[in-house]
């Protein structure tokens, strides 16, 4: 068997187990996985109050690094369960292949593991195995749309994209991603359509309103961008790039009183804040308040070092160059001493 999470399916089997044969407490035996150089890294053993059947039951399960197989067994009162690290999962699952070809789950399983290590081509082998085996495996598909696009076969990606939406129009993730490529060729109308769609299907869904926004901003529609982004912003109020982009929207527009609204909700975002304090810095530079812009600015170089060669080459802070701070570089140098300190007593403990 293959399942995705250990202890999902060792609850699992244990309240099976439970049912017909009394109470297990399995939380009292299962253990965290800890480091062990040996390939056996997990391994208790128990004994029950009630007899319980003779069985085996082995599943695989797959981390980030590595395979894992998984066997509960039990002998009359004798219930042991052990969890066996395998460093080369291919091995596994290429011999789990070999006697059973159509195991949907091995390719897959195999298909993420050669993209993990980069082959992709070997990845799209893979998937290709799990859809011709189960044609609604739309996930598989999807994955080799995006490798293909990775592999930059744009046109094959564009193709397949195209084909899964129309067969499945309520799968958002394939609707974003063909409505990108359609942007990336400059077919934003045909994009567009794609975003009505899925927003027949996913009509309080953030991310279609959003790239809805980003569409119509790239058609200079900035009246129903801006519409797209103040929906997305209601539907998730702790996302401010939807405000970040109204605030670009009104400042192209002249509306400084606006734009410096929409600014201010995104000082409190940490990815966002250095960028906002910078446009309401040339907010103020517009209105002729130096002194508040030179504050902003700083504040901005402050949050984020790399402000200070953009606004150094931005026109617009010609007029205040002189009181710009230049930003503290002391506190990386005291960073990167206190890192190689770190690898150096590392080194030295390890020989």
């Amino acid at each position: 068997y293959l399942y995705s999470d250990f202890s999902d399916q060792l609850s699992l089997v244990c309240n099976n187990l439970s049912s017909r044969y009394g109470e297990i407490d399995v939380n009292a035996y299962f253990k965290p996985i800890s480091n062990n150089p040996d390939n056996k890294i997990f391994n208790t053993k128990f004994t029950l109050k009630k007899q319980f059947p003779s069985f085996l039951f082995s599943f695989i399960t797959d981390s980030e690094e590595n395979m894992y197989i998984h066997t509960l067994s039990c002998k009359n009162e004798n219930f042991e369960i052990s969890l066996e690290c395998y460093k080369n999962a291919k091995k596994i699952l290429i011999a789990l292949i070999e006697k059973n070809s159509k195991c949907v789950e091995a390719h897959k399983m195999l298909a993420e593991i050669y993209e993990k290590e980069g082959g992709i081509r070997k990845s799209i082998d893979e998937y290709v195995k799990v859809v011709d085996l189960d044609p609604n495996a739309y996930d598989s598909y999807f994955k080799i749309a995006m490798l293909l696009r990775e592999l930059g076969n744009n046109q094959d990606s564009l193709e397949m994209l195209t084909k899964l939406v129309n067969k499945k129009p309520d799968y958002l993730e394939a609707s974003i991603a063909l409505s990108d490529m359609l942007c990336m060729n400059e077919r934003y109308k045909e994009a567009i359509s794609v975003m009505n769609e899925a927003l027949k299907h996913h009509p309080n869904d953030y991310d279609v309103y959003y790239s809805m926004g980003m569409i119509y901003t790239m058609l200079n529609d900035f009246s129903t961008a801006k519409a797209c982004y103040e929906k997305a912003s209601i539907i998730n109020t702790l996302e401010h790039n939807s405000d970040y982009n109204i605030a670009m929207i009104e400042l192209i527009l002249g509306e400084l009183e606006e734009s410096e609204k929409y600014f201010t909700r995104c000082i409190d975002d940490e990815d966002l804040s250095p960028l906002a304090y910078y446009q309401l810095a040339k907010i103020y530079m517009i209105r002729g308040h130096k002194e508040t812009a030179v504050q902003a600015l700083n504040i901005a170089i402050e949050l984020d070092k790399n402000m200070y060669k953009k606004a150094t080459e931005d026109r617009v802070f010609i007029p205040i160059k002189g009181y710009i701070d230049y930003p503290n570089m002391e506190e990386d140098e005291e960073e990167e001493e206190a890192l190689s300190s770190v690898l150096w007593n590392l080194s030295t403990n390890l020989l």
